[in-house]
């Protein structure tokens, strides 16, 4: 239990420190850079030490498709995160998991319970609540809300693509195939940061290795979570208290508001995450 706990914290502890990060002014193309840097030079070295054996093409494929959408997600996530604030954009991520669930449904042939089909109904119910401000639709709702969506399709094809791999032969590679997702993600992170801005300050290097130590003991302790106890319990821990948890952090250190209507989106979003893992 105390792994699932580190784990979450972690977990919210990734958005809270990009968040930090954009308030010191760095540049967040270049601490995404050494984020994802970071995270290949730390699952590599894990690589190396577990022996990983011969690398595969599963383990090669789903490493580079995972690591692009990871990249992809971390420019979604950057200005949302500006719009709309920690709780609202981890809110966001964290109702993702109905990708999963349907193409458990649809790819798998799960069958779909019915706790799981009111926990995705919620999802969908919550989308707009947390990213449409009806008074300025213009200005930050309509561009918040595609930023939103496609946060939520993104993460949640990481999360299927993930689940993917977990059911092959070569799941047990693990640190191998994040070493290889990390270093694809900090590929496609270096050709953003070439594109955007090239300036790569001392806290921009500060901020982003702390952002990746962070990223990569996520990944870790989540995955050992999973090893030791039911998904049932790891997914709607993680998605309920990190999101509880950093809300509560943003309000208290930037005093970060969110609206009742967000506060409900909030909790639908909680509640739908945890229905969807009953089944």
């Amino acid at each position: 239990m105390a792994l699932l706990i580190l784990a979450t914290f972690l977990s919210a502890g990734f958005g809270l420190v990009m968040r930090a990060s954009q308030r010191q002014g760095c540049n967040i193309w270049a601490v995404g850079l050494v984020n994802y840097a970071v995270g290949a030079l730390f699952h590599g070295a894990r690589a190396w030490s577990e022996g990983a054996g011969p690398l595969s093409q599963p383990v090669l494929l789903f490493g580079l498709a995972i690591g692009v959408i990871y990249a992809i997600d971390f420019g979604l996530y950057a200005p949302l995160l500006r719009m709309r604030g920690v709780s609202i954009t981890l809110a966001m991520a964290r109702i993702s998991i109905i990708v999963p669930l349907l193409a458990s449904i649809l790819l798998w042939r799960e069958p779909l319970t019915g706790w799981a089909a009111v926990g995705a109904l919620m999802a969908i119910v919550a989308l707009p609540l947390l990213v449409l401000k009806p008074r300025a639709a213009q200005s930050l709702g309509r561009p918040a809300l595609l930023y939103g969506i496609a946060l939520f399709a993104g993460t949640g094809a990481e999360r299927t693509l993930m689940k993917a791999f977990q059911i092959q032969p070569a799941a047990g590679q693990d640190a191998l195939m994040l070493a290889i997702l990390f270093a694809t993600a900090c590929l496609v992170m270096a050709a953003s940061w070439l594109r955007h801005d090239r300036s790569l300050a001392r806290r921009d290097i500060g901020w982003g290795i702390a952002l990746g130590l962070t990223n990569a003991l996520a990944n870790l302790a989540f995955l050992g979570s999973l090893r030791l106890l039911p998904g049932i319990l790891v997914f709607p821990f993680m998605a309920s208290i990190s999101l509880v948890f950093a809300g509560l952090f943003a309000r208290v250190a930037w005093g970060e508001r969110v609206t009742r209507r967000e506060s409900l989106g909030m909790g639908l979003a909680v509640a739908a995450v945890t229905l969807a893992n009953l089944g």
